[in-house]
């Protein structure tokens, strides 16, 4: 395969910033991803990739893409979300959704966070002789990252039924590749996340005679003084590679009582665990419900647990110390691990996973979101390398 330059990298990340996909919890702010799966699918199948377009179930019309170009086992998979935050127009010093620039940077909703990414791909696949490709490129494009992460479960589920059943379309990469902004950094590792909701029963009575009920409030400062002794116990677990350095514990909501002159006989607590990589949710959840048994059973079914969003695995662990040592040698930067949660959850299922794209973290879901002129051509190259060595 050899192909001529179609688009070069401005009109490409131009078009991806002037497709508006913000993904929200809020109907009024939720947009359908169509048109960016559209988008890509209409820029790659001209280079020859065979595209899959599918509908995520129980969504609001979001859409997943896997596009190949080459077949069989092995070769490369690039990843990344199609969806972005919404943008708060107020905030911003120009239209977010058209490309600005200035001598240094580029700036648009989605331009490092993360539609850009697809640009940067598209660019390095474009400058690559790909006449002599020996093992597949896969371009995997999700919906709905920024909220469920609904698009990458149902990808990664999707795929591993796949490999399972050992069908032709089967995907088997060496490496996947997910772009998020880590300023060229190699990410092996992340934290993932668990959100614990406490429920306390009491018994109402009026306030004069506080003896007359059970006050459920103060039994939750028994709780929160259970967790804050679990917490300290988390951090002596130490992974020196995270920038936190341990599993953290954060109470984040608390509602309870009605009247200062009565007996509150309802108290609500909701906390959350980010997890270190070799530590489940589950497990997890077992040390918390087994941290608090001595006052569940103090207070016979009146202290109930549970999980009332989706867990987020943690990230890490997959990788083999020969790839990262390439990885660090590619990008002259040593791999790190990072506290905020990605796709690589779900795709590290798959094959060993790295983070690495061009932007800061820092600048992402901010106003005036913006890539690096000088960042460009250094992960092009870095891409064009992966694609030699995984596809050439």
């Amino acid at each position: 395969f050899f192909f001529f330059l179609i688009l070069n990298f401005t009109t490409l990340l131009q078009s991806l910033t002037a497709l508006a996909s913000p993904s929200s919890d809020d109907p009024k702010d939720d947009f359908s991803n169509e048109n960016v799966i559209d988008y890509l699918c209409k820029t790659l199948e001209p280079l020859g990739f065979v595209c899959h377009k599918t509908k995520v179930k129980n969504s609001r019309n979001k859409f997943n893409l896997k596009a190949t170009l080459g077949s069989g086992p092995k070769g490369l998979a690039f990843s990344g979300h199609t969806d972005t935050v919404p943008a708060d127009k107020s905030l911003w010093l120009s239209d977010p959704y058209t490309l600005k620039e200035d001598a240094d940077r580029y700036y648009g909703l989605g331009v490092i966070d993360m539609k850009g990414f697809f640009a940067h791909v598209i660019d390095a696949i474009q400058n690559t002789d790909l006449k002599n490709l020996k093992h597949p490129i896969h371009i995997l494009a999700t919906a709905d990252e920024e909220t469920t992460m609904s698009g990458a479960i149902a990808l990664a589920q999707e795929e591993m039924a796949k490999q399972a059943s050992n069908t032709q379309d089967c995907m088997r990469p060496d490496l996947i590749c997910i772009g998020e902004p880590t300023s060229l950094v190699p990410v092996i590792m992340h934290k993932g996340q668990i959100v614990i909701r406490v429920d306390v029963s009491g018994q109402s009575g009026h306030s004069s005679n506080p003896d007359a009920g059970l006050n459920a409030i103060k039994i939750m400062g028994e709780v929160i003084n259970a967790l804050n002794t679990f917490e300290d116990e988390l951090r002596t677990e130490v992974n020196p590679l995270f920038p936190v350095d341990h599993p953290t514990l954060n109470i984040g909501q608390i509602f309870g009582g009605d009247a200062p002159n009565r007996i509150c006989d309802a108290c609500t607590l909701i906390f959350d665990i980010r997890l270190m990589p070799g530590c489940t949710q589950d497990t997890m959840f077992k040390r918390v419900t087994q941290h608090l048994t001595p006052l569940m059973n103090k207070y016979d079914k009146r202290i109930l647990l549970s999980i009332p969003y989706d867990p987020v695995e943690a990230f890490g662990g997959q990788i083999n110390p020969e790839t990262i040592s390439y990885l660090e040698e590619l990008t002259s930067h040593k791999a790190q691990a990072v506290n905020y949660a990605t796709e690589a959850t779900y795709f590290q299922n798959l094959a060993p996973t790295v983070i690495l794209g061009a932007g800061d973290i820092a600048n992402a879901h901010q106003p005036n979101e913006y890539l690096l002129k000088s960042e460009v051509p250094l992960i092009r190259a870095i891409y064009q390398n992966l694609i030699k060595k995984y596809c050439l």
